[in-house]
């Protein structure tokens, strides 16, 4: 939408000229703000510390080494094929290695791949965008000021991350010990807000990371805080994160599409796909290179009681499932206008984020599916394919017998034809009924499933009911709240098993 505004040139009627013009007077700061925390919090809420645990070698070493070492090629790539400065490339490579899983993982629940695969992808996605932000503020610092130490940059990358830790630790226990002792929703839902946003300026104005401080934080209110809380508390905060991770993601497209030349994306064409190559290529040696290491050093013995292989059909997934999002486009917004060097790369910079996140989402978010099914990691691929085939077919017969009433009914047809051919339908879906009841015998997973789609449904019915039945009086408000707890309790029992 934000390019078909640019394209156009629809801005001037839609009042967002001056939206556009101030994009790069605003302060990188604000933008930080306003996106950053609440793109992170909801993912991190959302992770199990008991799963992480069990892969944080892995996941450690993927967000950590795998992102120095991705920025570093990627970087190296587009200096010396598009001749970009070392500190604008390298500057780039930071924006753009931080991924962002979530179409990828929606994809993973539907395609019933291993959980410990699921929990690897959003973890490593969860921390290395910790590490790129903090290379990305080194980077945007040298440039800046021209200076750069190689040890004070280690230390400085260990002093913010370790503070930003401590400081998350502590604030995501404080707001989960206060949550459990509040029963108003509403107050709930507006702490995990406050906490978002509070963890991450807190350790910003300490000179930490305010990232990792969100996404600890995030973690420790998920795992000790709102799993405590009541079925309706659960469903009502997890309601809010959701949409508000979607909304700043809108967001965030909308405004990279506002600032967006659109010629540009034809002009600097060749260099976006030389970028996405260069940002996959690095992704793919950090990845192959850091599992090979695991899977021949690690050792259940070493830090947790867990063995962390990683096999090779997992290591496709995790280079090609590395999507790239919004943070990416948050980076590129932020920067700042008061520096001669970003201001003439500023064009370059955000066309080839933009591109690079686009062709990912494109090229990698629609074949990620059919990677899993030619690896033979996706367990229901061929049972689920089987089962939407006879309903598929069914779906076909009903609406040919659908047709054949309405050319009857037209007088189109005699009925003798219109018998005729009825027959013929109706023998085809009793035919693919019996097929289908049998797939369904065979695996009781499909029944499973049905059933919980189906008791869901019925108890979102229940829901609606209790509230449109106390709009029109029949009860009272004290009897549809408890009775919707009831329901709401039922709700989230189903979806946790």
């Amino acid at each position: 939408m934000g390019l078909i505004i640019s394209f156009f040139q629809l801005n001037q009627y839609v009042g967002l000229t001056v939206t556009k013009e101030l994009l790069t007077q605003i302060a990188p700061e604000i933008f930080f703000t306003i996106f950053l925390p609440g793109l992170l919090f909801e993912g991190a809420m959302n992770l199990g510390t008991e799963d992480l645990f069990e892969n944080i070698k892995s996941i450690s070493a993927f967000a950590i080494i795998g992102v120095l070492l991705s920025v570093f090629v990627a970087g190296s790539v587009l200096h010396f094929i598009l001749n970009v400065p070392w500190n604008i490339s390298l500057l780039i490579a930071a924006m753009i290695v931080p991924t962002d899983p979530i179409a990828v993982l929606s994809i993973f629940k539907k395609q019933g791949v291993p959980k410990k695969l699921a929990v690897l992808l959003e973890g490593e996605s969860l921390f290395n965008d910790g590490t790129g932000i903090v290379i990305f503020r080194v980077i945007l610092g040298l440039i800046l000021t021209g200076t750069f130490s190689l040890g004070q940059g280690v230390l400085e990358f260990i002093k913010v991350v370790l503070g930003g830790l401590i400081i998350g630790l502590f604030l995501g226990y404080l707001i989960s010990k206060i949550i459990s002792k509040i029963e108003d929703n509403f107050i709930q839902i507006t702490l995990t807000t406050i906490l978002a946003y509070g963890s991450f300026l807190v350790a910003e104005h300490m000179h930490l990371s305010g990232v990792i401080s969100v996404v600890v934080s995030g973690l420790i209110v998920g795992e000790l805080g709102i799993k405590k809380l009541s079925a309706e508390s659960k469903l009502e905060i997890k309601s809010f994160w959701t949409y508000a991770g979607f909304l700043l993601n809108s967001f965030v497209f909308l405004l990279i599409g506002l600032e967006l030349n659109v010629q540009n994306l034809l002009i600097y064409f060749i260099p976006i796909v030389i970028a996405f190559i260069a940002v996959l290529f690095g992704r793919a040696i950090s990845m192959y290179f850091i599992s090979h290491i695991i899977n021949k050093v690690d050792d259940s013995k070493l830090v947790t009681t867990f063995d962390e292989y990683i096999p090779l059909e997992w290591q496709h997934v995790l280079v090609w499932g590395g999507l790239h999002g919004g943070l990416s486009m948050v980076l590129a917004l932020s920067l700042p206008s008061t520096n001669m060097l970003l201001v003439q790369w500023r064009p370059f910079i955000i066309t080839t984020v933009f591109g690079v996140v686009f062709m990912s989402l494109l090229l990698q978010g629609t074949t990620i599916s059919f990677l899993l099914i030619f690896l033979g990691i996706s367990k229901k691929k061929e049972i689920e394919y089987n089962y939407d085939l006879e309903q598929a077919r069914q779906y076909m017969y009903m609406s040919a017998e659908k047709e054949l009433e309405s050319m009857k009914k037209s007088r189109m047809i005699s009925k003798k034809l219109y018998s005729q051919y009825l027959k013929v339908q109706r023998d085809s879906i009793k035919k693919t009924e019996r097929k289908l009841a049998k797939l369904i015998d065979k695996h009781p997973s499909l029944k499973e499933e049905q059933v919980k789609e189906i008791e869901n449904t019925i108890l979102m019915s229940h829901k609606n009911a209790l509230i449109e039945g106390y709009k029109k009086g029949h009860f009272s408000k004290e009897v549809m709240n408890e009775l919707i707890k009831e329901v709401n309790h039922k709700l989230v029992q189903k979806n946790e098993h």
